[in-house]
């Protein structure tokens, strides 16, 4: 594969992990949008290019490892959020039980810090997207200059190519 045709390569298999910017805007219209639409991109470019440049190679996987990490954030800060906003419900139900007549204000107490604990975690979760877009697009410019990138916070499960 020629030097050009392998940044190139190298530079989709990080932007094609952007797919589920594009298909935001469906969800306006009440069409549902599928999670894990980070992974699919980069997992088809790399897999369909790995053989033919150590570039694409190092590139795939970097970009694999990082999305695969970012998912398994989500997921671990969406049971974090689902657990915490569960224990603010149960207190305030307690709470409300023991204060004689005042069970009324004690779930709406409990219903608020829900709402807190939710929004926190929406807005965690835009973060997540952001340092996201942020970190692909140095990557991919990185992939374009021909050198290697390495994400921060990155979970390696694929190895390095030998």
């Amino acid at each position: 594969m020629e030097p050009q045709d392998e940044r190139t390569w190298a530079t989709f298999c990080h932007v094609a992990s952007l797919l589920w910017i594009v298909l935001i805007p469906l969800s306006f219209f009440g069409l549902p949008v599928p999670p894990f639409l980070n992974l699919p991109g980069p997992l088809i470019v790399w897999l369909a290019r790995r053989d033919r440049s150590r570039l694409v190679d190092v590139h795939g996987r970097e970009s694999m490892n990082f999305q695969i990490s970012l998912t398994i954030y989500g997921l671990v800060l969406l049971l974090l959020g689902l657990a915490i906003t569960a224990v603010f419900l149960v207190l305030g139900l307690l709470y409300g039980s023991q204060s004689g007549g005042q069970r009324d204000a004690a779930v709406l107490v409990g219903l608020l810090f829900a709402f807190a604990g939710g929004t926190l975690w929406i807005i965690i979760q835009l973060l997540l997207a952001l340092i996201n877009l942020i970190l692909v697009i140095v990557a991919a410019f990185s992939a374009s200059n021909g050198q290697e990138f390495r994400y921060p916070l990155t979970i390696r499960l694929l190895p390095p190519p030998r």
